[in-house]
């Protein structure tokens, strides 16, 4: 996966979705459901490669689209990343008049909370960021995991937050394709309890259309049958 794959904009999801113009959450989810049913690796015809893009896209609406989905549209938002969300931040706001404003936000905010800034209060929502987004109180990691990984298990190295995990996966839990973390999400806070982590493995491009020598065995076979 290229780092373009994960640079999306409002129009570049919904036109991977299939999207034009304007659409709401609840068309965003169905047309998610559609692409997924048919992209999905298990089914015949998926594609890993096309279903991770379509899952990034929709995670990204979810996200980008916060005034459809009960923000309050009379506050204005601070957007903050997944990492801010979970462990706070410091962030260096331009004002239209006066002085820069150094804001410091605590650990645990979620999307539709109330932060005050200065004297006026803001609505936060957390954007995707990269490999990482977050739904909920629960935390998303997209990996990418060699073909030989996601068939038969073995161990798995990723980075959450600067931090490094090892975790060996039974080949059923590889094939699923998805690894819960608990207690890995958004911290607790207020009504909130503590999120979990969740990765979800994807195939690595090169390796989308099957290892390297499977690749060539193809390639011979396509190439003996044009002789």
């Amino acid at each position: 996966m290229t780092n373009d794959d994960f640079a999306l904009t409002t129009p570049k999801a919904m036109a991977i979705l299939g999207l034009e113009g304007s659409a709401d959450l609840e068309a965003i989810k169905t047309a998610f459901q559609s692409l997924a049913a048919s992209d999905h690796p298990d089914r015949p015809g998926g594609d890993p490669v096309r279903f991770n893009r379509v899952l990034l896209a929709y995670r990204y609406l979810q996200s980008a689209l916060p005034r459809t989905n009960g923000l309050d549209q009379g506050l204005e938002l601070l957007a903050i990343s997944p990492q801010e969300a979970c462990q706070g931040g410091k962030r260096r706001l331009a004002q239209p008049i006066g002085p820069d404003l150094d804001v410091m936000f605590p650990a645990g905010l979620r999307t539709g909370e109330r932060f005050s800034l200065a004297t006026e209060p803001v609505e936060i929502v957390i954007r995707p960021e990269g490999n990482l987004s977050v739904e909920g109180d629960d935390v998303w990691l997209t990996v990418e995991a060699s073909h030989s990984l996601l068939q038969s298990g073995g161990r798995l190295e990723f980075s959450l937050f600067d931090q490094p995990y090892r975790i060996w996966l039974t080949k059923a839990l590889a094939q699923a394709r998805q690894i819960h973390l608990p207690g890995l999400g958004l911290p607790a806070r207020a009504d909130h309890g503590q999120g979990d982590g969740f990765v979800q493995l994807v195939t690595r491009p090169s390796e989308a259309n099957g290892t390297r020598a499977q690749q060539r065995r193809r390639q011979f076979i396509a190439d003996w049958i044009e002789l």
